[in-house]
């Protein structure tokens, strides 16, 4: 951790006490990032040391390209490539390096810090699967949280586009931008009662460290109204 940030830094050594060190942000995904010259210990960079008292040479320019990055896993395999001199451009020196490649194993931690609990009519609903998934809808990018408590399944889905505040909830996604949530009693047995109403107070919104927390409510009902059924998931 670096302030608010989480950051993974990957070191190399060799020998001749040679040093290389990449420090990763977190909430990176799979992709292609350019790296920095100078960081505050929260920014994608890239350095090199000869050893022998030398100044590290830092990424200038520089790129990563992470092919894996399982935070659950705990696995990061990606290339990269980057020249390197000195920050404060005080000294000549210049180092290339090319093809550079590694895959970096670590701590993972279950559900990558996911969390999600609710009260089904009062009774308590801790699952125990919860995925997390991205998807984009009429341009809006979305991301759905899905889970299961035995033969139960609760689904959140929203826009990534909110903010921190109070949102209502809708029945069904067309635009993209609707919030919807769902409840199935019996997975494959019962049908799937909607958020009618609803509302999602989102508390804290930090994409870039990969962070959304929030609360919800919401009354379960048949979206057709043929079903009197009704729960409240609070």
């Amino acid at each position: 951790m670096v302030g608010d940030v989480h950051m993974i830094k990957v070191e190399a050594l060799n020998a001749e006490r040679q040093l290389m060190r990449i420090d990763v942000p977190r909430s990176l995904g799979v992709g292609t990032f350019d790296m920095v010259r100078i960081s505050d210990g929260t920014k994608l960079i890239a350095l090199y040391n000869a050893a022998g008292g030398a100044e590290n040479l830092t990424s200038d320019p520089g790129t990563i390209t992470i092919t894996e990055f399982d935070l659950e896993a705990g696995v990061l395999k990606a290339t990269f490539n980057f020249t390197g001199t000195d920050p404060l451009n005080q000294l000549p020196d210049v180092v290339e390096v090319t093809e550079g490649s590694f895959t970096a194993l670590f701590e993972g931690v279950p559900g990558a810090n996911n969390t999600f609990s609710a009260n089904i009519d009062s009774s308590g609903y801790t699952p125990d699967d919860i995925v997390v998934e991205t998807s984009v809808v009429n341009q809006y990018p979305r991301v759905s949280i899905t889970t299961t408590k035995d033969d139960k399944k609760m689904v959140l889905t929203f826009p990534l586009t909110v903010t921190e505040g109070t949102f209502e909830m809708g029945t069904e996604v067309v635009v993209g931008d609707e919030i919807v949530a769902s409840y199935t009693p019996v997975v494959g047995t019962s049908i799937t009662y909607v958020s009618i109403p609803g509302s999602l107070v989102i508390t804290n919104y930090d994409l870039a460290n990969g962070i959304i927390e929030g609360t919800f409510n919401f009354t379960g009902r048949d979206a057709s109204g043929q079903d009197p059924t009704i729960y409240q998931i609070t």
